[in-house]
Parts: C-alpha cells; structure tokens; sequence
C-alpha cells in the first residue's frame, strides 16, 4: 500500500510495478486519482485492473505519526475506488483487499477517477483551502501571538483545525488536481462576493435558506447486498 504525498505514489508505481510478484496488489491512498490511474495503466498495460488498485479513504488527521494512531480511524467512513477501464474491483485479489477493507469498518464506493478528483475538489480539497485562508488571515489580522481560538469557541476551532496538515501532503494534491480545485475556489469567491453584497437584504436569508438544504435530513434507500464476483 503507497501512502506517501501524490506525487511520491506516481513515482513508487513506476520503481515497484515492474519488480513486484504477479499475485502481489499494489494500492494506493492518495486523495488525487487521474494521474495515478495513468501511471498504472502505463506500468502494468493490460495487466494493470489484476495487479493495481487506486483508492482514497476519506479519513486521516491533520497531525501525523504513530502517536495520533487510531484504531476506529476508517470505521464508517468512506473508501473511494476508481477502476481501470474494465476491472472488476471485487474480483481476484483486489477483491481479498476490500474484504479487510470492509471488515475494518469503511464503506466501499466506486467510481470514474475523473469524477473522484471533481467531487474530491468539493469535499476535501475545497475544505483545506478554506481552513488554511481563514487562519492565515487570522494571523495576519491579530498576529502570530493572539489567543484566538479560546475566545472564537468550537465554531472557530472546527472550521481551522485542518490548518495545521502539512504543505508536504497538499503541495501534490494541488498539483494534480489543480483545474477543479482552481474550479471550486472560483465558484466559492462568487459565493462569498454575493454574500459581503447582500448583508442587509432580503437575499442573505435565501442563502442561509439554501445552505441549510445540505444537513436536511434525508431518506436513504437500502442497499442491495453486495456478492462478491470472482
């Protein structure tokens, strides 16, 4: 499993894929998948939907290391797969792998890696960059020595704890999905633009209206349960 920054897993697929034993899977955690998928289909050709397997768990922490280790880390939490063109995720030994995915309580979801990396900009990346704006204007604002977080309660300390990952991770990130990142910070900008113009009308109750759409609760219809296809 490759689970260094995107730009690393890129570079280990080319250096392993060629000297690792047939029945060994190579898989992936990293959060951008389109240049990933390419440089598996360049590494393993045909060969590359029985011995390749990208995926990205939407878990992680902003800290590193063994001492921020959690054993409930992936439980409920989704884990996205993006398939070669033709490859059967459950089939074979990629289908052993989710098996030990599922037991440790994540939630498999499947899909194009195209639209893994459009929907990721949104959910993930967008988020980050969001978090790391607003402590970085915060520090500019009051400085480097402000006890801001005590005095901005759990709503400030929510919405900037992910400012402390590491540029290291997301300097990649950045790189390999940068047209829907770039995508979303614009349309997010003409967000915020309408918002600091509608303050003290009518129309800023019509967004917190629209906003509260996303945590309306909803009916989720039940799953069909999965057999595996080997």
């Amino acid at each position: 499993m490759l689970a260094t920054p995107v730009g690393a897993i890129i570079d280990l697929i080319e250096r392993l894929g060629p000297v690792l034993p047939a029945r060994t899977l190579l898989t992936d955690v990293g959060s951008t998948k389109t240049q990933v998928v390419a440089r598996a289909l360049d590494v393993f050709g045909a060969n590359a939907g029985r011995r390749f397997l990208a995926g990205h768990p939407m878990a992680g922490k902003e800290h590193a290391g063994v001492e921020f280790a959690d054993p409930d880390l992936f439980r409920g939490a989704a884990w996205f797969f993006t398939p070669t063109p033709g490859q059967n995720i459950y089939a074979g030994i990629s289908g052993d792998f989710l098996e030990w995915v599922e037991r440790i309580g994540a939630r498999i979801a499947s899909m194009d890696p195209t639209e893994h990396d459009r929907l990721c900009a949104w959910i993930s990346h967008l988020p980050q960059m969001i978090s790391t704006a607003l402590a970085a204007a915060l520090v500019e604002e009051f400085g480097e020595d402000a006890s801001l977080l005590e005095a901005g309660g759990r709503a400030l300390r929510e919405m900037t704890r992910i400012s402390s990952s590491p540029y290291s991770m997301w300097r990649d990130i950045a790189l390999t999905n940068k047209e829907n990142i770039q995508d979303a910070l614009l349309k997010l900008e003409q967000r915020l633009a309408q918002i600091r113009e509608t303050l003290d009308t009518r129309e800023l109750a019509m967004e917190f209206e629209r906003a509260h759409q996303l945590r309306k609760p909803q009916v989720k219809p039940q799953r069909a349960r999965r057999t595996r296809r080997d």
